[in-house]
C-alpha cells in the first residue's frame, strides 16, 4: 500500500465476534462480539514499537498482534465482565496511550475513569486505577425529598458509574453505593416514605428506608407485563406529586400506570398487581416518550413529550384509559427533541417545554395548559430563532419565592437563572460561574420548603445551594428555627448571618469545615425572640467551602458558606 494508491483489505470476519457484538448479549468473552454501542465507544491505536500490534476499544479491550488478519491472537485486556474492583479496566473505552518513555506503559480512558497498566503487551494485563481526586461522575439525574426542610438527601444516577445517595451536611463525607450499571432517573416520594431509582431499558427498582437513611427495602418493581424490548435505553417515569403513590413510566409510545407504588414498596406480593397500560397516547409507532412529568395543584394532569417535538396532555390520568390532548405548538422546532416538561406545582397551566437540540428554540412556555406558547429561551440563543452558537438546555425548573418566581435552565454550557420571562428579550444569567463553571448541567431539581437547589453536572459532579433572594415561602412555626443564608455568598472579607427564633433561649452559632471541624465561634448566650443578625468578618478565613450551624432549644439548623 502506498500514499498515492491504498490498498484496503477488510478485516472484519477476524474482529471479535465478526465485529457483530451485542451489548445486551455475548460480550463476556473476546469471541463473542465486539461491540461499540454504535460508536459511542469505540478506538483503535497501533502500539508505536510494531504497527501489526492493535488495541481496539469498545465495551471491551482488545488485543491483537497481527494487526487482525489471525483471529486467534486477539486477547481480552478489560472491560466486561466487570466486578467493580480497579485491578480490572472498566467497560466502555475511549482512548489509550502508550507512554513515550516506556512502550509497556499503556493509560486507558473509558467510563469509569482514567487506568494504568505496567504491561500492555503481557497475556494477562493488571490494570491500576489511577483517577483519585479526578471527578468523572456523569450524572444523568438527581432527587431530592420534595417535602423535606434543611436535609441534605441527595440522590442521583450516573452514566454507568452506579446509582449512589448522599444524606450528610458534610458535603466531603462518601455517598454510598445502591447498585451498578447506568444510574437514570430517581424520584424521591415527600418525606422519604420511598424512592424509585431505574437503570437502562425499562428497569426500575423501589427503596424504602429506615430512620437513619439506610437502605431497608430494595425491591425489583418492573413487572411480568414487560420485557426489556419495549423500553428506550433511558428510563422515564414520574411519581404523582401530588398523592405520591399513583405510578407512570414511559415504554416506548406507551405509558403505564400503577395504582400505588407506596404499598409495593413495602410488600414484594403487590409488585405485578395495579398496572395498566394507557393506550391513548396518541404516539405513532416509531416514536418514543422522551419526558413526563405530572401536576401537584390541581391534580391528576399528566404531560409528556417525545423525540419527534409533539407534547402532549391527558387529564385525570389517575384512573381509567383517558384519552391524550395534543398541545404541540406550530411554533415548536420541527425536528425538536422534547428533553425536558416542567410543570408549576401551584398551577398545573403554568408549564415549561424544552428542547434539548442544538440550533432549535429550546425553551418554550405557555400559562394555560398548552392553548397558546411563547418562546422564551431570550439570550441563551444566539440568533432569534435558535441558530447559532446557543448552548443545548437541558432541563427549565421553577422555585417560588416570596416575591416571584426564579427559573433555572441547565444547559451544557452551566447553571442559568432569570427572574423575569420577557420571550426573546429574556436575560438569562450564569450561576455559580466560579463554582460550577460551563460544565455540562444535565438535570436540577429544587424545594421550596427551604429554597434548596440541587444540580447534576455532565463530569463534575453535583452542586447545591440555597436561594434565598427575599425570602422563601417558609412561614415561622412555634417549633422551628429559621437560618438564612449568609449574605453575601460567596464572600470576600465579610458576609451577615440572620436568623429567626420563635422564643427567647440560649443559642450557638458556629463556623466548622467540611470535615466537620469547629472554626469558630460565630455568636452565643441569650437571644430574644424575633430576627437577629451576626456580622462575620472572613478576612482571616482560607478560601473554601464551609457551613454554619445554629442550635437552639427548638431546633438545629444548617447552611453553606463559601470565602473567596
Amino acid at each position: 500500500m502506498t500514499a498515492e494508491d491504498p490498498e484496503w483489505v477488510e478485516q472484519i470476519d477476524n474482529l471479535p465476534g465478526k465485529g457483530k457484538g451485542n451489548i445486551l448479549v455475548g460480550y463476556y468473552h473476546p469471541h463473542h462480539g465486539y461491540c461499540s454501542i454504535a460508536g459511542y465507544a469505540m478506538m483503535l491505536k497501533a502500539h508505536p514499537d510494531n504497527e501489526n500490534i492493535l488495541f481496539l476499544g469498545g465495551t471491551n479491550l482488545y488485543r491483537n498482534d497481527t494487526g487482525f488478519t489471525d483471529s486467534t491472537f486477539t486477547r481480552l485486556l478489560g472491560g466486561y465482565p466487570y466486578d467493580g474492583n480497579h485491578d480490572n479496566l472498566h467497560p466502555d473505552l475511549h482512548c489509550v496511550k502508550v507512554s513515550p518513555s516506556n512502550p509497556q506503559v499503556m493509560y486507558a480512558a473509558c467510563d469509569g475513569g482514567v487506568f494504568k497498566t505496567m504491561n500492555c503487551l503481557a497475556d494477562s494485563v493488571v490494570w491500576e486505577y489511577i483517577s483519585d481526586n479526578l471527578v468523572t461522575t456523569q450524572f444523568y439525574w438527581v432527587g431530592i425529598d420534595h417535602a423535606g426542610d434543611a436535609d441534605d438527601f441527595v440522590i442521583g444516577g450516573c452514566q454507568d458509574n452506579a446509582i449512589y445517595y448522599h444524606d450528610s451536611y458534610f458535603p466531603s463525607s462518601a455517598w454510598k453505593t445502591i447498585m451498578g450499571g447506568d444510574g437514570l432517573t430517581c424520584i424521591v416520594a415527600d418525606n422519604k416514605t420511598y424512592a424509585v431509582i431505574s437503570v437502562y431499558n425499562g428497569n426500575i427498582f423501589s427503596l424504602t428506608f429506615d430512620e437513619d437513611l439506610n437502605i431497608e427495602n430494595e425491591i425489583y418493581q418492573t413487572p411480568d407485563v414487560v420485557e426489556n424490548g419495549d423500553f428506550i435505553f433511558y428510563t422515564h417515569f414520574i411519581i404523582d406529586r401530588a398523592g405520591n403513590k399513583t405510578f407512570y413510566m414511559a415504554a416506548k409510545n406507551r405509558i403505564l400506570r400503577k395504582d400505588d407504588m407506596e404499598a409495593a414498596a413495602y410488600d414484594t406480593s403487590l409488585v405485578n398487581t395495579g398496572w395498566q397500560w394507557l393506550d391513548n397516547t396518541g404516539l405513532s409507532d416509531d416514536e418514543f416518550i422522551t419526558a413526563i412529568n405530572t401536576s401537584r395543584e390541581p391534580p391528576n394532569i399528566l404531560y409528556y413529550g417525545s423525540h419527534n417535538g409533539r407534547v402532549f396532555r391527558m387529564d385525570n390520568a389517575h384512573t381509567g384509559n383517558p384519552a391524550a390532548t395534543e398541545i404541540t405548538s406550530d411554533l415548536f422546532p420541527g425536528n425538536g427533541y422534547v428533553g425536558y416538561i416542567e410543570v408549576d406545582g401551584q398551577d398545573a397551566n403554568n408549564i415549561f417545554v424544552v428542547f434539548s437540540n442544538y440550533n432549535v428554540q429550546s425553551i418554550f412556555h405557555s400559562a394555560d395548559g398548552g392553548e397558546t406558547w411563547t418562546h422564551q429561551s431570550g439570550n441563551l440563543e444566539e440568533h432569534p430563532h435558535g441558530t447559532g452558537g446557543g448552548p443545548s438546555v437541558r432541563c427549565v425548573k421553577m422555585l417560588h419565592y416570596d416575591d416571584g418566581v426564579a427559573y433555572f435552565a441547565a444547559t451544557s454550557a452551566g447553571l442559568f437563572s432569570t427572574y423575569e420571562l420577557n420571550g426573546n428579550q429574556t436575560i438569562w444569567v450564569q450561576e455559580g460561574a466560579d463554582v460550577i463553571g460551563n460544565i455540562i448541567v444535565d438535570n436540577i431539581d429544587t424545594r421550596e420548603t427551604d429554597g434548596w437547589i440541587v444540580v447534576a453536572t455532565q463530569g463534575n459532579g453535583v452542586f447545591s445551594s440555597i436561594f434565598e433572594p427575599s425570602g422563601i415561602k417558609s412561614p415561622i412555626s412555634s417549633d422551628r428555627i429559621i437560618l438564612k443564608q449568609n449574605y453575601p455568598n460567596p464572600c470576600f472579607e465579610e458576609t451577615t448571618i440572620s436568623f429567626t427564633i420563635s422564643d427567647a433561649c440560649d443559642i450557638q452559632l458556629e463556623l466548622y469545615d467540611m470535615n466537620g471541624k469547629k472554626i469558630a465561634k460565630l455568636a452565643g448566650g441569650y437571644y430574644t425572640k424575633g430576627e437577629h443578625h451576626v456580622y462575620v468578618n472572613t478576612s482571616s478565613i482560607p478560601s473554601g467551602s464551609y457551613f454554619y450551624s445554629l442550635v437552639a432549644k427548638n431546633g438545629v439548623s444548617t447552611r453553606r458558606l463559601i470565602v473567596l
